[in-house]
């Protein structure tokens, strides 16, 4: 995939967070490791319920990071730490709570060198 295919794909990640441009020459390889802990809501606090772990491809994070507005119209709340990385300055975590405000998803990112 060109520069250009990339930019036009991804048009609301490349605008919002420019340093995810280093993924554009890694979407078939794999770039690190999603660790998703699921979380329920017990009375007023969060009480993890599962955690997974599995390396992901630079596709897969750009595709988790560009579903971010989707998420956002339908009614979710999506929260997105940013840090500076290996890859440059890019979201390591997505923080997502549902529509009905009774399961939360975190996705922590870490990235190989």
């Amino acid at each position: 995939m060109t520069y250009g295919e990339f930019k036009e794909q991804y048009r609301w990640m490349v605008r919002n967070y420019p340093g995810t441009t280093t993924f554009c020459g890694m979407l078939e390889k794999p770039v690190g490791v999603e660790t998703k802990t699921t979380y329920e809501k017990v009375g007023r606090k969060w009480k993890a319920v599962r955690v997974e772990s599995e390396e992901i491809s630079g596709m897969y994070y750009c595709n988790a990071i560009d579903a971010i507005p989707f998420f956002r119209n339908l009614g979710g709340r999506e929260n997105v730490t940013m840090a500076y990385t290996y890859n440059g300055y890019i979201p390591v975590e997505v923080s997502s709570i549902s529509p009905d405000k009774q399961r939360k998803t975190v996705r922590k990112y870490s990235f190989y060198k």
